[in-house]
């Protein structure tokens, strides 16, 4: 795998070591770097994410598996050199593909916030990964210890994408779902196979059309449609579409061929009409036969129609100041807990002292237990606001109070 440090917004905004103490590795397989056909093996491998992170709750690894038709991403709360036997448990191996980026500390942080905002998405701002982000981030946490600094971490990228939003030009054509829908031709009816997040997308693009078509929706459940001014079919019937309508925009989760290519092939060549194909699943739904009179888009296809850049400076730089003060924020917290650490450990040590000075006054033993409970607890209760304090609004100034007792905050 490739390493990718580059010099980041980020870079300039967090002091170099500010995450000694909190581990975050992670590794992108993702369009344009990675190939189609490699990351849609690598979904094959990974099979369901559930079904994954069962498999890393098993071995002991917390992870966070983002599975998109543009990317495989996997995270980690570890060092770098634990990447490699986490990989193994989520695909069977530990892949070692051309293109494939790791990433550490920061620049691992902030490039999880970036995907949430949709600023490594070949439409930038596309609303659909941020779904898809929060729907992996729901999945990681029912699974293993992801919790704490990394379920934070999760937490805060998704804040942070929803306020961004307001940074991005305001278009809602800007989305693989929308640029899909542009690419069928002026037709009277158009199929959707798969009801998921991006299928109900696409199926609103449609309708958004300035001649919007009758959108017919094919699902494992159709019951479950839920869209509004479609009809609902059950994905039994797709060999049907692919045989009658004049286009065809398959967004399924199947980990195989939808029809098989003889199948497929015998479909296709029943047709009188040319069909126009968008395959936007991963892995691919369909290998059409070279000789069909189909136009045929997969997504890495409607992916490169999508690139384009447009003013996202301040949108940059806000998910660069979101992503520093995550840090910060873990930074601090790991610092005054070490302090607060500190001070009830001097106090214990303090009390224990002026126990002993007097223990040769006391008439018992009992009294000794007594005396010291009564001095833990005053000490105690002493302390309560400034740790309180430290803890919240205070946290900042950890160096101060430190530095007055006596505490080194980097041992």
């Amino acid at each position: 795998m490739l390493s990718a440090f580059p010099d980041t917004t980020l870079s300039k905004i967090v002091p170099e070591g500010a995450l000694n103490d909190f581990q975050i590795s992670s590794v992108s397989y993702a369009y344009p770097a990675v190939i189609g056909d490699d990351r849609a093996d690598l979904v094959t491998a990974l099979g369901t994410i559930e079904a994954a992170l069962a498999r890393a709750d098993d071995a002991g690894i917390p992870a966070f598996v983002l599975s998109t038709c543009l990317r495989i991403e996997i995270a980690i709360p570890e060092a770098m050199d634990n990447v490699e036997r986490a990989l193994a448990v989520l695909f069977g191996h530990a892949p070692t593909l051309k293109g494939s980026i790791s990433r550490s500390g920061a620049e691992a942080v902030e490039h999880l916030f970036r995907i949430a905002s949709g600023l490594e998405s070949p439409v930038i701002g596309e609303r659909e990964i941020l779904v898809q982000f929060r729907q992996a981030a729901a999945s990681a946490a029912t699974h293993g210890e992801v919790n704490g600094a990394f379920r934070g971490l999760l937490d805060a990228a998704i804040a942070t994408a929803r306020s961004v939003r307001d940074e991005l030009p305001a278009d809602p054509r800007r989305s693989m779902a929308a640029i899909a829908a542009s690419l069928t031709p002026p037709a009277d009816r158009v199929g959707v196979l798969g009801h998921g997040t991006m299928g109900r997308s696409v199926a609103e693009a449609l309708l958004a059309l300035p001649n919007p078509p009758t959108v017919e929706v094919f699902a494992r459940r159709p019951d479950s449609i839920d869209t509004q001014g479609v009809i609902a079919r059950s994905l039994t019937e797709a060999p049907r579409a692919l045989r009658t309508l004049p286009a065809v925009i398959s967004v399924t989760s199947a980990k195989t061929r939808l029809i098989p290519g003889r199948e497929l092939s015998e479909l296709l060549a029943g047709r009188t009409e040319p069909l126009t194909m968008i395959d936007m699943a991963m892995p691919p739904d369909f290998s059409p036969p070279a000789d069909a009179a189909i136009r045929y888009h997969d997504i890495d296809a409607l992916a490169d129609l999508a690139r384009q850049h447009i003013p996202r400076e301040d949108a940059d730089h806000t998910v660069a100041e979101a992503a520093a003060a995550f840090i910060h924020k873990v930074r601090v917290a790991r610092r005054t807990g070490g302090l607060i650490e500190n001070l009830f450990r001097q106090a214990d040590s303090a009390v224990a002292e002026v126990v002993d000075r007097f223990a040769g006054r006391l008439a018992s033993p009992e009294d000794r237990a007594l005396l010291e409970q009564a001095a833990r607890t005053a000490t105690r209760k002493i302390l309560h606001g400034p740790a309180t304090y430290l803890s919240g609004e205070g946290a900042d100034e950890a160096a101060t109070v430190a530095a007055a007792f006596g505490i080194d905050l980097d041992d």
